[in-house]
């Protein structure tokens, strides 16, 4: 039948060659890698933004003690 033929052929049911079918999915490898590499450069700057408020919550948090301690010695609470 035609269908057999075409695919026989080299063609896909989408009237294209094997030759147009392999470029158009290394077009979309490439997309997809380039997409993968972005992603992974947002999660770095995330990871490193979050290890900085990290960083800058315990300070706050040890000032916050010191401030504390401090306060107490001063006021006899």
């Amino acid at each position: 039948d035609a269908q057999s033929t075409e695919q026989g052929n080299g063609k896909a049911m989408t009237g294209h060659d094997s030759a147009e079918i392999i470029a158009l999915l290394e077009s979309q490898v490439a997309d997809l890698q380039k997409q993968l590499t972005r992603g992974d450069e947002r999660e770095n700057k995330l990871i490193t933004l979050s290890d900085r408020l990290q960083k800058q919550n315990e300070v706050l948090m040890l000032t916050g003690e010191k401030r504390g301690w401090f306060m107490r010695l001063i006021t006899g609470n």
